[in-house]
């Protein structure tokens, strides 16, 4: 994530040039590498803010002695992801979120999310726990959260129903206290075919 915080890991993706002809195939679908929390709100945070990534920080602002305030300077941003691409992710990511909206979705905001499962390995290599997660952008079409729940051996196998309830209920907390605007149609949705 880049914030240096004590005990925070970073990651796990091995370089291309070391994946084997099973690697390819499962990492499509989010097997043979590791993210942290942190990277995954990044990753969906860059994807909702049209390929832009900034620099993540944990502190707002710092008050001295005497009470004088001092802002966090706004991080600048990278391009790290094409604008289209970005605009077709979050389209296919409130796919996801329109079909875990029974778990997962907030009554009147469009949520642009993807659930996640991963199996942890032991001290000794075998499956010791399930993490199940829910990270998503709300309101979709015009993001200003972006929130990401990680429940450690869930009652339940998918992160949108298992996960999914906590972002919802988190969803509804900061619509409601930030005064948010309700969502616009969405006009472009991807066919799929669940």
């Amino acid at each position: 994530s880049g914030l240096n915080l004590q005990g925070e890991s970073c990651g796990l993706l091995p370089s291309v040039q070391a994946w084997d002809g099973r690697k390819k195939d499962t990492v499509l679908f989010g097997q043979g590498y590791a993210v942290n929390a942190l990277q995954l709100t990044n990753a969906i945070a860059t994807i909702a803010n049209k390929g832009v990534r900034l620099r993540q920080s944990i502190v707002k602002s710092v008050i001295d002695s005497n009470g004088r305030v001092t802002k966090s300077p706004r991080p600048a941003g990278t391009r790290v992801l094409d604008e289209n691409v970005a605009a077709q992710m979050m389209n296919a990511l409130e796919n996801s979120g329109e079909h875990y909206h029974r778990f997962a979705g907030v009554d009147g905001y469009r949520v642009a999310a993807k659930s996640g499962t991963a199996e942890v390995a032991g001290a000794d290599g075998k499956l010791s726990s399930t993490i199940s997660d829910w990270s998503g952008a709300i309101p979709a079409d015009n993001p200003r959260f972006v929130i990401t729940v990680v429940l450690r051996d869930p009652q339940g196998i998918y992160g949108g129903m298992t996960a999914g309830p906590l972002f919802k209920t988190i969803g509804e907390f900061l619509m409601q206290k930030y005064d948010i605007p309700a969502s616009s149609p969405r006009t472009n949705p991807v066919p799929v075919n669940w």
